[in-house]
C-alpha cells in the first residue's frame, strides 16, 4: 500500500461554495442576513455606485470594507414553503432587489426600490444540488451575471432560467464564522487501494476568477477509483461540519471550458455526514471537491471512504500503463 500526500497550500486553489441547508432540496430559507453568492465566480451580489452616482448591482470578491453593500436580509413574503416568495432588501441602502427595465439587448436589468414599489420584488428559490436559481416571481427568469462574466463588478441581470453556474446562488448566513477562511496548513492523504481518504480544505479562488476569466475553477482533488456507468456506489464522510460549505464527489472531471457538450460534464452529489448511496450515471474516475468558500469559518480535515462500488487505480514509480477495465 503507499499512501500519497498532498498539501493542500499546493493544489489548484478553488472552491465550491454550497447552500445553507445540507439537504439542497429543502426550499425553505430561514427569514436574515445572507452573503449571496454566484456559483460561477464565487462572489457575492453587491449594491454600489457607478461613476455617475446610479446604485448599481453586480458581483464583487469578498471585502471587508464592502460590508453592508454585499449583505442581503431575506424575508419571506407570501406562501408555504413549497411556493413562497421572499422580499430581498439591501442592508446598505435599505432598499428592495427587483426586476428593472429591459435594454436594446434585451436583457432585464435589476435594480432596487423603495418598500412602497412592490412591483417586482417578489423571488423565488428553486434549489439545484447545492445552489439556488433565483427566480422573478413566477416569471422563469432568474438573477443572472450576464455573459459569465467573472470579473469583479460584472452587471447582474435577470435572465432565462438556467442550471448554468453564472445563473445559480449560494446563501451564506451572516456572522456563521464571518471572516474570510485563511488557508489550511494542513496535508490531504490519499490510499485509493483501500480507498480511504483524509481531505484538507483546499483554499479559496476567488482571486483566481479574475485570471481565468471564462474557464472553469477545477478544485478537486483525486481519488485514484474508476467506476463503470450503473455501477452502485457508497462513500463515507466522517468529521463534516455544521457549515455552508461541504463535500461534492464528482465522477468525471470539470470541463474547464463554459462552451462544452453536457455530456461531457461530471455527475455531481452532495455527500452528507455518514453513508451516502448512488448510482454512477457515467464512467469515470471519481474526485472530491472540499473547499474553502471565505465566507464561513474555517473546515477541518475530513475522513472520507469509498466503501461500495469502484476499482483502484495504482499509481506505481516510474511508468505507469493504462489498462482497460473490464
Amino acid at each position: 500500500m503507499k499512501t500519497f500526500i498532498v498539501s493542500g497550500a499546493h493544489l489548484i486553489a478553488g472552491l465550491l461554495l454550497v447552500a445553507i441547508v445540507t439537504a439542497a432540496g429543502a426550499a425553505e430559507i430561514p427569514n436574515g442576513d445572507y452573503y449571496i453568492v454566484a456559483k460561477h465566480s464565487y462572489k457575492a451580489l453587491t449594491a454600489f455606485e457607478d461613476r455617475h452616482g446610479e446604485i448599481v448591482l453586480g458581483q464583487s470578491a469578498r471585502k471587508p470594507k464592502d460590508g453592508p453593500a454585499q449583505l442581503w436580509t431575506i424575508t419571506r413574503a407570501t406562501g408555504e414553503t413549497n411556493g413562497a416568495t421572499y422580499q430581498i432588501r439591501s442592508r446598505r441602502y435599505g432598499t428592495y432587489l427587483a426586476g428593472g427595465d429591459e435594454d436594446e439587448n434585451g436583457n432585464t436589468s435589476v435594480v432596487l426600490k423603495d418598500e412602497q414599489s412592490a412591483e417586482g420584488q417578489a423571488w423565488r428559490f428553486k434549489p439545484h444540488l447545492n445552489s439556488y436559481g433565483i427566480e422573478l416571481d413566477d416569471s422563469g427568469t432568474t438573477l443572472n451575471v450576464r455573459a459569465n462574466e467573472r470579473a469583479d463588478d460584472a452587471r447582474i441581470i435577470v435572465y432565462d432560467a438556467s442550471l448554468d453556474d453564472n445563473a445559480q446562488w449560494l446563501l451564506y448566513p451572516a456572522g456563521n464564522g464571518d471572516r474570510p477562511a485563511t488557508a489550511s496548513a494542513a496535508v490531504s492523504e490519499f490510499d485509493n487501494l483501500n480507498k480511504r481518504y483524509r481531505l484538507a480544505p483546499m483554499p479559496a479562488a476567488t482571486p483566481e476568477a479574475n485570471r481565468l476569466r471564462r474557464t472553469k475553477l477545477m478544485d478537486d482533488q483525486p481519488s485514484g477509483v474508476f467506476v463503470k456507468k450503473g455501477e452502485a456506489v457508497s462513500v463515507t464522510a466522517e468529521g463534516l461540519p455544521p457549515s455552508p460549505d461541504g463535500l461534492m464527489i464528482m465522477i468525471g472531471p470539470i470541463n474547464s471550458f463554459y462552451d462544452e457538450r453536457p455530456q461531457d460534464d461530471p455527475q455531481l452529489v452532495i455527500a452528507k455526514e455518514g453513508r451516502t448511496d448512488f448510482t454512477a450515471k457515467r464512467d469515470g474516475l471519481i474526485y472530491f471537491r472540499y473547499a474553502e468558500s471565505g465566507f464561513s469559518a474555517a473546515l477541518p480535515p475530513i475522513d472520507v471512504a469509498i466503501v461500495r462500488g469502484g476499482s483502484s487505480i495504482p499509481l506505481r514509480q516510474g511508468k505507469n500503463k493504462l489498462r482497460r477495465l473490464a
